[in-house]
């Protein structure tokens, strides 16, 4: 038989989508030929013992387990051993399997590891923001009162230096009068 790539994880019959899923199967199907070969399933009360502890172990998660289980399970419906209310239903589980629980564990664990990357990064980050703001604070305070000019001084500076200028030209002015009335009275 050709198998397409589709079909390349085949256990009686059924395609599994994993290599994961088709080792469950081949798995389950050593077990099943396995209980079959130590179960006599002419003995209606081996098949209820072995279809109850199964059960109760909840052993199977494939479709390879849940045909036995049903093979079973109808055994011990025709069986007038055992009443249908003493048969209890088979349950199937969905996809999410052990390895998806710790897929999902791993998930979560990854996802607080970033969150805890993130937070901190936002704390690095805000600490590295406040601490150039008061760099920023501190050039602005050292400019301000600073001697010489800059752009956020250079306002007063310009005015109080004009204003020293004007106070030296009043005065030298004043001493020129004084000694152009000196010169006048000597002459």
């Amino acid at each position: 038989m050709n198998k397409t790539i589709d079909e390349k994880y085949v256990v009686d019959g059924y395609v599994f989508s994993t290599e994961a899923e088709y080792k469950d199967a081949l798995n389950e199907k050593k077990g099943v030929d396995y209980m079959k070969s130590r179960t006599n399933m002419n003995n209606v009360q081996n098949v209820k013992e072995v279809y109850e502890k199964v059960l109760e172990k909840n052993i199977f998660k494939t479709q390879i387990g849940y045909n036995f289980m049903r093979e079973l399970q109808e055994v011990l419906m025709k069986s007038s051993l055992v009443s249908a209310e003493e048969i209890k239903n088979i349950p199937v589980e969905g996809r999410e399997d052990k390895r998806t629980l710790e897929t999902n564990k791993q998930l979560r664990e990854r996802i607080k590891n970033i969150e805890a990357d993130y937070k901190n990064k936002f704390f690095n980050s805000i600490f590295l923001n406040v601490a150039l703001i008061i760099v920023i604070i501190v050039i602005i305070v050292i400019t301000m009162n600073s001697k010489n000019t800059n752009i956020l001084n250079y306002k007063n500076r310009l005015d109080a230096e004009y204003t020293s200028k004007e106070d030296d030209l009043a005065e030298w002015e004043e001493e020129l009068e004084e000694r152009e009335k000196m010169l006048e009275s000597e002459e």
